[in-house]
């Protein structure tokens, strides 16, 4: 059990600079645990007051549960007065989500130290590069006998103790370092993870320091006022994972102006850039691209150097060579010998990522694309692995952020696809009917009024109508969920049957 004085904490937020004040109760408390939620306190937590929807109700809950100190934002006077009356110790922090996460790499005493991180950021592909990399590395500790790496992305998250759906890209900092903790008390010594803009802009990861990074591509996503307001704030956000690593592989299929930016940053930031694409000017490229039946063949050179090499990666698409070569930066930073990612890239699997299912005639397509830059990839693969099939997609847009979606995804879907069924995607807040009308609204304008869509709230009934209404030789997309079982529907996440069951149920049927 970890116990420590306040003072300690309050300590390093003097010494990191932060600005903060502190009412200390008549008895300095001693913490042996942090929590935001009034639903998971015990006796000696230090509880953190965050959260736009907080309410003073929480705190009340919180101390009554045996909270002996209280982290609060700059000018919470209610919250101030709540923990004096009932005699806890408090901390107002100007930056409440910095001191947060300072205060919990001091409780977790700095864990991620003790591992081999490598992070992934980008708006598409996140996903996609930590699990070729997971891939690698798990051939490479089956082979040397060690463990297989700890995982945080937004499909799953795997930390040696747990193993579950995730929720969050990149959890909070209190999450975030008990998964490290778990990893390093697991006998794992090497941690994948994702880095949301969100976890880079809210201080998530401000104490951690990264093995390698991968800056994967930017696209004009997650805007809203609850996300990022403008393309700026979310760039920037997405900038500050160059100050969090000494090297960081870029891809070289950026627009231009964009890795001019992330070079700056990289220089102010004391970080080495290395780049990845398909123009042999980059460091590590790849050319001889091949659609095979159960994957990807292509060839990699290396600039200036006579080397070349054959691979075969068990994805399909050109833009998973690309994933495939920033994985491959990342494995040989983190020391993985290249006979190992050779034969890692064969056996890659992303769970609910272009997984095919062939049903009477008809392909189905299961993947994650939710935002414009991975729905035109996943038509571009489409296209060139069935270039005269039909194309049906079933696809809807979340509620209460990201409102471009509705408009950028909706435009795609009108100019490339045959058939559109509108549906939900983690409505949360708003009603999903309002959604797919205003989505419906979209395609009507951007078509003309030309394109067939239906609008079919519920996604089971959504994807069971496109297969009926479908014909033989035509490929069905079903998006955004992938092996999700969950929808987000107010503030709830309610199980439901994922993507994939259903589709595997159709099949049996069939």
């Amino acid at each position: 059990m970890k116990r420590r004085p306040l003072s300690e904490y309050t300590e390093r937020l003097r010494l990191e600079g932060l600005g903060f004040s502190s009412y200390m109760s008549e008895k300095e408390p001693t913490v042996e645990y942090l929590s935001y939620s009034s639903r998971d306190v015990r006796p000696g937590t230090l509880f953190i007051c965050k959260g736009a929807a907080f309410k003073p109700e929480y705190l009340e809950e919180a101390i009554n549960s045996g909270a002996v100190a209280a982290l609060v934002p700059k000018g919470a006077k209610e919250l101030i007065s709540i923990a004096q009356n009932r005699g806890i110790s408090v901390i107002e922090a100007e930056n409440l989500r910095l001191a947060m996460s300072l205060i919990a790499d001091s409780y977790f005493e700095s864990v991620w130290k003790k591992l081999k991180i490598a992070a992934v950021t980008g708006t598409k592909g996140k996903s996609t590069v930590v699990y070729i990399l997971k891939a690698i590395v798990e051939e490479y500790e089956s082979a040397s006998g060690g463990k297989p790496p700890a995982i945080l992305s937004s499909i799953d998250t795997f930390d040696g103790v747990v193993l579950e759906e995730s929720h969050l890209t990149t959890p909070e900092p209190i999450e975030l370092y008990r998964h490290f903790e778990n990893a390093v008390n697991s006998g794992l010594s090497c941690l994948l993870m994702e880095a949301s803009s969100q976890a880079l802009k809210y201080e998530r990861l401000s104490c951690v320091r990264f093995s390698a990074a991968a800056f994967l591509n930017i696209g004009r996503d997650h805007i809203s006022e609850i996300e990022h307001p403008d393309f700026e704030d979310y760039f920037g956000a997405k900038l500050k994972i160059l100050e969090k690593t000494a090297v960081c592989f870029v891809s070289g299929e950026m627009e231009e102006s964009y890795r001019k930016r992330i070079y700056e940053a990289a220089e102010k930031a004391g970080c080495r850039i290395r780049s990845f694409g398909f123009d042999e000017s980059n460091e590590l490229f790849a050319f001889g691209i091949r659609a095979l039946e159960d994957g990807t063949a292509f060839s990699i050179g290396r600039k200036g150097r006579p080397e070349r090499d054959e691979l075969k990666l068990s994805l399909h698409g050109t833009f998973n060579v690309l994933n495939a070569l920033a994985a491959i930066m990342l494995a040989e930073e983190l020391g993985i010998p290249y006979e190992y990612i050779k034969s890692g890239l064969k056996k890659a699997f992303v769970p609910g990522r272009m997984e095919l299912f062939k049903v009477k005639g008809r392909v189905f397509i299961v993947d994650y694309a939710h935002n414009e830059l991975s729905f035109n990839a996943l038509f571009d693969a489409v296209k060139a692995s069935y270039p005269d099939a039909g194309i049906s997609i079933v696809f809807g847009c979340p509620g209460g952020k990201a409102y471009n979606r509705r408009s950028e995804l909706t435009k795609i879907a009108s100019e490339r696809a045959d058939r559109i069924y509108l549906t939900e995607e983690d409505p949360g807040p708003e009603d999903v009917l309002d959604i797919c009308r205003e989505m419906g609204e979209n395609i009507e304008r951007f078509s003309a009024g030309k394109a067939q869509y239906s609008i079919i709230p519920d996604r089971e009934e959504a994807i069971r109508r496109a297969f009926a209404e479908s014909c033989e030789g035509q490929v069905i997309l079903l998006t955004a969920k992938g092996r999700e079982t969950r929808q987000k529907r107010g503030s709830e996440y309610i199980d439901v049957r994922s993507d994939v069951e259903i589709v595997e149920d159709i099949m049996r049927e069939a």
